[in-house]
C-alpha cells in the first residue's frame, strides 16, 4: 500500500471512530451509576437509566406458559401484555427510548420516583392510576397495559402481575453470548427507489432477512410509528436528522427492527447518501 492510499485509509477509519464514539456520547452518558439517553426526536428529552452489568447474562425466551400458568385468563384478559427480547442490553434501552419518546402518557421514571415496594426491573417506568408499567429486564423489555380502564378496574394490579413477569424473568436461564439467542438473521438493506434529495425525503429499502427458526419475520425503521410494520422487508423510510443522523451530512443512518414470532428482535443500520 502507497503512503498515499494509507494515509486516506487512516483517515477513514479515524473518522468512523470517531462517528462511533459521537454516537455513543448521543446515546449514553454515564456518571454515578446512572446513564442518559437523549429522545428519539428531541434531543432535550432525557431519560435515566441504571447502569447495568453487561455480564449478566441474556434471557433467550418470554416466559408466556409460565404466566398464563401463574394468573387465571379472567385476569389476563384485562390486561395487555407486549414484550420484546433483544441481542444486548443497549438494544433494549433504546427500544424503551423509542417508546417513551412516542408515547402521549406522563410516566414516571422508578430512579426518581422510587416504588415502596421495590424496584421492578433494571429500569421501569409507570403509571399506576393508568395500569401502566414498562420495564428492562436484562435484554428484556416488557410493556404491560391495561385494556380497558374504568370505574371497576383495578389499575394498581398492575404492579402485581409486573412484579411476578420480573420474578419469572429473573428465574429465568440465561445464556453467556448473544449468540446463542436465536434472533433473525440480517443479511443486507438494499436502496430500491431514487436516492433522496435532502432530509425530510423518502426512501424505499428492501430488508433481506431469514429466520433460524423459519418463523415469520416483521420490520419497522426505528423511529417511525409502531403500526408502520413491514411483513416482505420493503420499507419507506422518510428521513430524519435528529435520529439518522452521522458525521456526513450527505450520509444518513437509519437504524431497522427485524423480529420473528417469538419478538425476538435484531436490528441493521443502512448508509442512505443524497
Amino acid at each position: 500500500m502507497n503512503t498515499k492510499k494509507y494515509l486516506t485509509f487512516v483517515n477513514k477509519l479515524l473518522k468512523f471512530f470517531i462517528f462511533l464514539f459521537s454516537i455513543g456520547l448521543l446515546y449514553s452518558q454515564s456518571q454515578n451509576g446512572i446513564h442518559i439517553r437523549t429522545g428519539v426526536w428531541n434531543p432535550e428529552n432525557q431519560y435515566k437509566f441504571n447502569d447495568v452489568d453487561q455480564n449478566i447474562g441474556y434471557i433467550t425466551a418470554f416466559p408466556i406458559d409460565k404466566i398464563e400458568e401463574e394468573f387465571s385468563e379472567d385476569i389476563l384478559q384485562n390486561w395487555r401484555i407486549n414484550y420484546g427480547i433483544f441481542t444486548s442490553i443497549d438494544e433494549a434501552e433504546l427500544a424503551m427510548v423509542e417508546r417513551l419518546d412516542m408515547s402521549h402518557l406522563w410516566v414516571l421514571n422508578m430512579i426518581d420516583s422510587p416504588l415502596p415496594n421495590g424496584n421492578i426491573g433494571d429500569n421501569c417506568w409507570y403509571r399506576l392510576p393508568s395500569g401502566v408499567i414498562q420495564f428492562i429486564r436484562n435484554n428484556v423489555l416488557v410493556l404491560i397495559t391495561a385494556i380497558n380502564v374504568n370505574d371497576s378496574t383495578d389499575t394498581e394490579y398492575v404492579e402485581h402481575l409486573a412484579r411476578k413477569i420480573d420474578t419469572l424473568l429473573v428465574e429465568s436461564d440465561k445464556v453467556k453470548y448473544t449468540s446463542f439467542i436465536h434472533a433473525p438473521l440480517i443479511q443486507s438493506v438494499e436502496i430500491t427507489s431514487d436516492l433522496p434529495e435532502n432530509w425530510d425525503s423518502t426512501v424505499k429499502v428492501k430488508v433481506n432477512a431469514m429466520d433460524q427458526k423459519a418463523q415469520k419475520l416483521f420490520y419497522r425503521k426505528y423511529a417511525s410509528g409502531f403500526a408502520l410494520v413491514s411483513e416482505d422487508g420493503n420499507l419507506s423510510c422518510s428521513l430524519n436528522k435528529n435520529t439518522d443522523l452521522t458525521d456526513n451530512p450527505h450520509i444518513a443512518k437509519i437504524k431497522i427492527w427485524v423480529w420473528n414470532e417469538d419478538y425476538v428482535t435484531s436490528s441493521i443500520y443502512a448508509d442512505i447518501p443524497f
